[in-house]
């Protein structure tokens, strides 16, 4: 066979082959992208922070949530398929992110919160688990609930998601502008900040007459995050909220500790700018709530330590007293280092 004869034949099957070679090269693409995708979003939910003990690995499960009537426990969700979500399909997943029912029909407590997650889109969902699923699998066997009679009968949660779980996506208000809308759709889907900012009932369900208002979440002050200017962030500055949102901390107005500062590291200080804008301007929009517990008022730090510092404390240390005693925090108003 002549050299042209071969070169003709190769350019040939080259031809044939080349549909199928773009295609998976941009099938692995398009993966590629969901997974980087499901990364983002997983972070905007926060799933880490509930998955992962002090010393853990990460996604493994493992977190005690201690509730009125016991603890529960977080599951493990990497892909390992003995411990794990590993078996999962698409739809496993999905009704568990949407509808509180794992795998097998298993009904979860709303500790983990569907109720919010249920706003997200299939598509997005899908996405956190192309992520989930792109992890090393962790073999760590889950820890079994601790809760009393009856509430350890999971069976009930039907009642209780007819009741209390809305199942429905996200409806943007054509009303409002596009940022508005996404931080409405971040603030009440992935990031479920109602989840620790609304007061519950006795069924453990938010209240949505009270929806933001603030209560108390492992014995930490959840703050009231409504438009109310004595209780809330009415009268923040948005520049000041978004610093508190994305580094934990606003001069003059707040500094992240307990369950926030975890959600500020693990979650909102990867959110891009326009996501904590938009989640800004959405929260200073909110109906105002009024609140048992007042935020503390802004403090100015002086420009210079005082001359007639009635303290035996060096006076270089003066400043730094100062800043501890009077930040507003989510200890109350008492800086996290201290008792």
């Amino acid at each position: 066979m002549s050299t042209a004869r071969r070169f003709s034949l190769v350019t040939g099957l080259l031809g044939c082959f080349a549909p199928f070679m773009l295609a998976a090269q941009e099938t692995q693409t398009d993966q590629q992208a969901q997974i980087e995708r499901g990364e983002y979003l997983a972070k905007a939910a926060d799933c880490l922070a509930c998955h992962v003990t002090e010393d853990g690995e990460p996604y493994a499960g493992g977190v005690e949530f201690k509730l009125p009537f016991g603890s529960l426990y977080s599951p493990n969700i990497t892909p390992d398929e003995e411990t794990g979500i590993g078996t999962w399909s698409d739809e496993d997943f999905v009704n568990a992110m949407q509808k509180g029912v794992g795998k097998g029909g298993k009904h979860y407590y709303p500790a983990f919160p569907y109720t919010s997650y249920t706003l997200m889109s299939r598509e997005e969902i899908l996405a956190i688990k192309a992520y989930l699923f792109s992890l090393e699998p962790v073999h760590q066997p889950n820890r079994e609930n601790d809760i009393s009679f009856p509430f350890n009968q999971r069976w009930g949660m039907t009642f209780w998601n007819w009741l209390f779980l809305d199942d429905e996506r996200f409806q943007p208000n054509p009303e409002r502008s596009e940022e508005w809308n996404r931080g409405a759709y971040l603030v009440q889907g992935p990031g479920h900040c109602g989840e620790c900012h609304t007061p519950r009932n006795l069924f453990q369900a938010k209240d949505a007459s009270k929806e933001l208002a603030g209560t108390t979440i492992q014995g930490w002050r959840a703050w009231n995050i409504t438009s109310d200017e004595e209780s809330g962030i009415g009268a923040w500055p948005d520049e000041a909220l978004a610093s508190y949102l994305s580094k934990g901390h606003a001069k003059g107005y707040g500094l992240a500790g307990g369950p926030m500062a975890e959600a500020v590291n693990h979650s909102l200080r990867y959110l891009t700018d326009e996501d904590i804008q938009a989640i800004v301007t959405y929260l200073k929009d909110v109906p105002p709530q009024d609140s048992d517990v007042t935020r503390p008022p802004e403090k100015t730090l002086a420009d210079e330590v005082p001359t007639d510092n009635p303290h035996p404390w060096d006076s270089r240390c003066l400043p730094m007293l100062v800043s501890v005693a009077t930040v507003g925090t989510e200890t109350g108003g008492k800086h996290p280092m201290l008792p």
